[in-house]
């Protein structure tokens, strides 16, 4: 593929040079240059000529001065080829930048766009990184509200900017945004790559300097795609009418804040700007995204970069909090000005190279180098957070930020905030410094052998990151003293295997650790015992049938662990496998927290432990918690500090700490296998067109299925497995009344949308393997689902099915992928399906009445033709054999074995949960208010989403049984949901938990603990006002299997109050809750989803385990279990939509 370059000039001539260089060091050579000299009074036309002279691929055309859309559209007028990228004439691409674009689509000829990463580059050569944005899939949306990037980082097809109707010369600014936004309203499929290959020149007298034109165009354009565009001539159908126009104020108001943080940048008034959305009101504004935007917009006006904010914000904090308070004021978004500043202030620290300590607004920085002491720390008295910046020998690590208490943070505080976070990196450079320095390395023909004396380690790729490979396994022989394989820690060693463990320490001289491992020092105890891991574990004796452990690392404990006692014996072996088990990674942040940090990293880690003094001496102005009753690594773990004023509440609170949480049985769910709807709906879901229907392979074999059907008109013909349509369209023209039929009902609404103009097709959802064909037919066709039946007598009851639905002297054709698995001597697909065509067809052959008529036989598929001939004597079928027509797709052309071979194995995957699907609803009603209608699912919409649901395969869980997946790594078996609803309205009572109980689901709500029997008293800006349920339904609700959690008490927005504020609203939304419920929650959602570290680590200290938030996406093992992403389920959600939000 050739790759036109457009380059508009104007006064270019310091900088083209620099640019036209940067094309010509490409490392992809198959491109021309349009260099179009808009009208130039310096030498920019003969700069650019001199390197036309030298390089062929380069034209300069000149033109009298239009402005640089016009320059752009007539590139693309005068571009031969058939992809196009813009480049300014100050700006540069990096070598691999067209090289890199281009892969992707080599790779996948169906892509419209792609495009990289981009840097800005100030006057003096400093790059500034952004975030990469990847949303390919959601560009309308993105578009809608802002131009997600740098104009060269993007390579698009030229066809798709002359049908949108090229740039509008008719914006001085906004152009490129504007451009993209339509392109994207086409369902254009754009592409992303990370790398940051397309630099962009910070130039103070740009266009998008001036900003009153900013303002006013970009209003424009985001206002244009929040309704339709007459300018786009075949939108997608999605997109036709913009995104929702409730969604407008809040893009504009956010654009506002980019362009308000220019103007401040410069000198300049807000004010004005300000003016131009006086009438947008939005309460929902994100502060977040508030503060992102005044963050990268403040410094480019002056060529400043992120590290130099510091000294802005002294310039201007009073500018940034009179536009915040203004902003507040219009919006009606409650507390903006303190929750954006707060954001706004943490981006601050996070970038400066201003010494510190230093104080922002309400937050105090510092910085702690991880092998010096730590001491408590002592803020000044305004502020309320501490923003830690940690270093580790001089290199940085990252932050911690911590409430602060009463003006202090303690120093047990700070190490283990410090721990959790940086724990396995902290290890490293110790191992680094000690253990590593002892190791050997071998090479071997798969990379790198690592060895401990004669213990083998690991073996890992040469260009991987030896810790991650080694870590876990050396971190455990340096607690415990003992050079074991990593399997020898996890077996409770029988007399032979401990027999084994002696002699390896034998032949390593260990004496020492034989005498501490296997000798045994005996213990008598009761009901249960402390253990410290760093001292020499006893045999334990015991008449109890159940033993409490609590595991201590450095005198500190771990939790309690429980153990089932069996012949009054706990041996040592056994003692230290539970440890491991049920304590896992928090052995290594206690280790860190009380064995390394605050001193060099060197010495023995075990010896460091054992000396280490019991934790005591703390200061007693404030209240330090340190509980012990949930799950090791939980929020139980965690060290805080607590606001003296808290203590009453703190202690009415402590009063109910003993519930106990009954484990639900999820063994039903452990062999589920692959269920089809959801495989199918998933992909369609996700992918449109994911089989490449439009290729030649695909179109050939569906002219091929045409060709080999008899002449004649069929009237009443069933379309099973319709996919996305394609071969519907061609089929319908050719037949009387067609029934398309498929799993995915997604897949049935693209064939409807593809075939609206043909009106002699039905739909409807069918599942063939499952469910009954109705009605009787001349003619039916299925293809390519058959391998999905998995065994062979599937297959035939689906052939019997479709044999008994074939009016006599009916057609059934059907076209599948020959596999090696069947014919390992012939060229094949090396899949691993159970079957492929062969075994198919020999199937169908074997199932009265069908016979076998004709056969197209290539070398990658067959097309099979049967005929329902009921008493007839066998006949003589007509083989044709022919060339392979076409390559196979790009995407399955590696699977193809032209010359036979050994099958792979064949896929029976069984389904687990990685990733889980955390619901968020809020309503199920009826009616209601426009402007509330985001957050109000229809009882129709929801009964359709469960439905799904449950033929799907999908089963309920609790927020504690994915807490557990979550600690010990370990998928749920079989496909899990988890179904929130925030608030606790009396319609959940009414409409939601009926329909959940008729489907099989459980669900989890939220409580605001003081409105309980109340209204939503705090969406009072809607003027809606509705009933929360009383204590009366939520008992009857809890009887009948559903989980209650908090809300806060008041439903505040967290991030806005003090630490002692947010203490309270967490800890008497626990009191009135646990005094109702009878038991102690411990599952907590943040109002509005409104919550950030500081927040967390307060919550977790009242006394929760579990926390949601608003943040989209599955939950995954990475979550913070005070943290765990949520997928919100709105009221606008399609079936379509709500099943891609699943994956």
């Amino acid at each position: 593929m050739k790759v036109s370059i457009i380059i508009p000039a104007y006064n270019a001539a310091p900088t083209i040079s620099e640019t036209l260089l940067s094309l010509q060091a490409q490392t992809y050579s198959d491109w021309e240059a349009i260099v179009i000299d808009d009208g130039s009074s310096d030498d920019t036309f003969t700069v650019a000529s001199e390197f036309a002279i030298q390089d062929s691929r380069i034209r300069v055309i000149n033109q009298l001065n239009q402005g640089v859309s016009a320059a752009r559209n007539f590139g693309v007028k005068e571009a031969l080829f058939d992809w196009v990228l813009f480049l300014d004439a100050d700006d540069w691409i990096l070598p691999q930048h067209l090289e890199k674009l281009t892969d992707v689509i080599k790779q996948d000829a169906n892509v419209d766009a792609v495009y990289s990463g981009w840097v800005r580059v100030t006057p003096d050569g400093k790059f500034i990184n952004y975030d990469f944005s990847n949303q390919a899939s959601q560009m309308f949306a993105a578009f809608a509200g802002s131009c997600v990037f740098a104009i060269h980082s993007c390579i698009v097809r030229r066809n798709i900017i002359l049908d949108v109707g090229g740039f509008e010369a008719e914006l001085p600014t906004c152009e490129e945004w504007d451009l993209w936004q339509r392109i994207a309203r086409t369902g254009a499929r754009f592409a992303a790559i990370p790398e940051k290959s397309a630099c962009y020149r910070m130039r103070p007298n740009s266009a998008s300097a001036n900003t009153r034109q900013l303002l006013y165009d970009g209003l424009k354009v985001i206002t244009q795609g929040h309704s339709p565009d007459s300018r786009v001539k075949n939108p997608s159908v999605a997109y036709a009418t913009g995104m929702p126009f409730q969604e407008l104020s809040g893009a504009k108001l956010i654009f506002v804040c980019w362009v308000a943080g220019l103007a401040l940048g410069s000198g300049g008034d807000f004010l004005p700007i300000l003016s131009a959305v006086e009438n947008e009101l939005e309460p929902g504004l994100n502060p977040e995204i508030v503060a992102l935007s005044i963050f990268w917009s403040t410094f480019l006006p002056t060529g400043q970069t992120p590290s130099d904010w510091y000294e802005l914000w002294l310039k201007l904090e009073s500018k940034i909090t009179e536009f915040l308070t203004a902003l507040e004021k219009l919006s009606l978004a409650p507390a903006l000005t303190i929750r954006a500043s707060k954001k706004l202030q943490d981006l601050i620290l996070e970038h400066t190279t201003a010494t510190k300590p230093l104080t922002l607004g309400t937050t105090y920085a510092i910085e702690q180098e991880v092998t010096e002491s730590f001491t408590d720390i002592v803020a000044p008295s305004e502020t309320e957070r501490l923003h830690c910046s940690v270093t580790i020998q001089g290199k940085y690590l990252g932050n911690v930020i911590l409430p602060i208490c009463d003006g202090v943070v303690s120093s047990h505080v700070l190490k283990d905030a410090i721990a959790v976070k940086f724990a396995w990196e902290i290890l490293r450079s110790y191992f680094n410094n000690t253990v590593y320095r002892q190791l050997t390395t071998k090479r071997t023909s798969t990379g790198l052998s690592i060895w401990r004396g004669n213990i083998h380690l690991a073996s890992m790729p040469e260009n991987e990151v030896l810790h991650n490979h080694i870590g876990w396994i050396v971190f455990l022989q340096e607690l415990w003293g003992v050079n074991w394989e990593q399997s020898y820690f996890y077996n409770p060693m029988t007399k032979l295997q401990q027999l084994k463990a002696v002699v390896k320490s034998l032949q390593q001289s260990n004496i020492k650790s034989i005498a501490e491992n296997f000798i045994p020092t005996i213990k008598q105890v009761e009901n249960w015992v402390t253990v410290e891991v760093s001292q020499k574990l006893p045999t334990l004796r015991t008449s109890a049938d159940k033993l409490q452990i609590i595991p201590t690392v450095g005198g500190v404990a771990l939790g309690t662990i429980a153990y089932q006692v069996l012949d009054n014996k706990v041996t040592s072996q056994q003692l230290r496998t539970v440890i491991i088990q049920e304590a896992r990674y928090e052995l290594a942040v206690a280790a860190v927290r009380e064995g390394l940090l605050g001193m060099p990293l060197t010495g023995n880690l075990r010896e460091r432990l054992a000396k280490k003094p019991l934790l005591q001496n703390h200061d007693d102005t404030n209240i330090m918690l340190g509980r012990r009753t949930g799950a090791i690594g939980t929020s139980s773990s965690r060290l805080a500090t607590l606001p003296q004023a808290a203590k009453q509440d703190l202690l009415v609170a402590a009063l109910h700490t003993d519930e106990k949480l009954v484990a639900k049985n999820k063994s039903e769910h452990a062999q589920q296998k692959i269920n089809l709807r959801s495989n199918f709906e998933t992909l369609f879901a996700k992918n449109p067109d994911p089989w490449k229907y439009t290729s030649p392979y695909e179109q050939t074999k569906y002219e091929q299925t045409l060709e080999l059907l008899p002449n004649v008109k069929f009237e009443h013909v069933l379309e099973l497995a319709c996919a996305e349509g394609h071969f519907t369209a061609q089929l319908a023209p050719k037949v009387g009344n067609l029934l398309t039929t498929d799993i995915s009902q997604i897949a049935l609404e693209r064939t409807a949308e593809r075939c609206k103009e043909l009106n002699n097709i039905s739909y409807e959802r069918l599942d063939v393997i499952t469910e009954s064909i109705k009605g009787k037919y001349d003619l039916i066709i299925c293809s390519e689902v058959l391998y999905y039946t998995e065994k062979v007598e599937i297959l035939s009851l689906v052939a019997n099915k479709i044999a008994n639905a074939l009016k006599p002297g009916g057609y059934f054709i059907t076209a599948h992928a020959n596999l090696v698995r069947d014919e390992p001597n012939r060229p094949g697909y090396n899949w691993g399906y159970a079957f492929g065509a062969k075994v198919i067809g020999k199937t169908f052959a074997n199932t009265p009445p069908l016979q076998l008529i004709k056969e197209l036989h290539t070398p990658l598929y067959r097309i099979q033709l049967f005929q329902a001939l009921a008493n007839s004597a066998p006949i003589t079928s007509e083989i044709i054999e022919i060339p392979q027509p076409t390559p196979p797709p790009t995407k399955v052309a590696n699977t193809v074995l032209w010359h036979g071979g050994k099958p792979q194995d064949y896929w029976h995957e069984e389904i687990v949960t990685e990733k889980l699907p955390i619901l968020m609803y809020h309503r199920v009603y009826p009616e209601g208010k426009a402007e509330t209608a985001r957050w109000r699912v229809t009882p129709d919409a929801f009964e359709q989403q469960l439905k799904y649901l449950q033929e799907a395969g999908y089963y309920s869980v609790s927020l504690a049984d994915w807490g557990e997946a979550i600690l010990k790594k370990k998928p749920l078996p079989g496909r899990a949901i988890l179904i929130t609803f925030d608030d606790g309205y009396q319609d959940f009572y009414d409409y939601a938990f009926p329909l959940l109980k008729h489907y099989g689901f459980s669900a989890t709500v939220f409580l605001v603990a003081n409105n309980i029997g109340k209204t939503n008293t705090w969406d009072s800006f809607y003027n809606e006002e509705l009933s929360l349920m009383g204590w009366d339904s939520i008992k009857e609700l809890q009887s009948q299997g559903i989980e209650f959690g908090a809300h806060t008490a008041t439903h505040p927005h967290l991030t806005a109050l003090s630490p002692l504020e947010i203490v309270t609203e967490a800890l008497r939304a626990r009191i009135i809750l646990q005094q109702g419920l009878g038991r102690t929650p411990l599952t907590f959602a943040y109002p509005y989803g409104d919550t950030d570290t500081v927040v967390q680590h307060l919550v977790g200290a009242c006394g929760y385990i579990y926390g949601v938030s608003c943040k989209s996406g599955l939950s995954s093992f990475q979550d913070s279990l005070l943290a765990l992403s949520r997928v919100e389920v709105t009221g606008s959600d399609t079936l379509r939509e709500f099943i891609a939000k699943l994956s």
